[in-house]
């Protein structure tokens, strides 16, 4: 027999249930925060959607794999110059083309005005801010495009065909024009070739038609 000489402890004949009242609150507090972030970023994702749209929205989920400091180039479904101080402000390099709405009341002529205009000429104008260059050009009709880092200099010769003279003459252009053709003009050539000669098939469903444009892709890269 041993001697016992503290408190008489009681047992009882329930089950030794775990206290889950902490688990329950901090289990309430970790989905309300998860709730929050989420409304957080639909939030900032709705403003960034309202200023850029949902086309330059595309590029801004893009670049984020983009290494900081890269030469991008935009087409002008996608390109605003709102999108370009943005992307200046983020440290990446632009050149696009850009739509007559798109330009934050940019003063520069109208597509009527350039129409009088002999081909070669350019106009451009530079944001107060000095972020961005809009820069109108006159081809066959008006070419608008924009810039952080490259703007009219140099000029460049370009070779363009002549209805009225029947041969091909020497136009002048801004350097941004011969920028984006140097850097754009694999994306066109590709569209082209694959407009050209695409792998025939037919098919209603929307991923078949993905899948097959892959495949093009990846054979006129090859």
């Amino acid at each position: 027999m041993i001697l016992h000489h503290g408190a008489p402890k009681t047992m009882s004949n329930e089950l030794a249930l775990p206290d889950l009242s902490l688990k329950r609150t901090s289990s309430r507090s970790t989905t309300t925060k998860a709730l929050n972030t989420i409304k957080s970023i639909n939030a900032q994702r709705a403003k960034l959607l309202k200023e850029f749209g949902s086309s330059g929205l595309v590029v801004l989920d893009l670049v984020q794999y983009v290494p900081v400091g890269s030469a991008i180039f935009i087409d002008n479904y996608f390109a605003s110059t709102k999108l370009i101080k943005k992307l200046t402000q983020l440290g990446y390099r632009i050149t696009c083309t850009l739509r007559s709405n798109r330009t934050e009341k940019c003063p520069i002529s109208t597509e009527e005005q350039f129409a009088q205009k002999k081909r070669g000429y350019y106009e451009s104008v530079i944001s107060d801010d000095k972020t961005c260059i809009v820069v109108g050009w006159k081809d066959s009709k008006r070419v608008l495009l924009g810039s952080n880092y490259i703007g009219i200099e140099p000029q460049t010769i370009l070779k363009r065909w002549d209805k009225e003279k029947q041969r091909r003459v020497d136009i002048i252009a801004p350097q941004i024009i011969n920028n984006y053709n140097k850097f754009m003009g694999g994306v066109d050539n590709m569209d082209m070739l694959i407009a050209l000669h695409p792998i025939p098939f037919k098919s209603k469903r929307w991923y078949s038609r993905i899948i097959w444009r892959i495949l093009d892709v990846m054979i006129i890269n090859v």
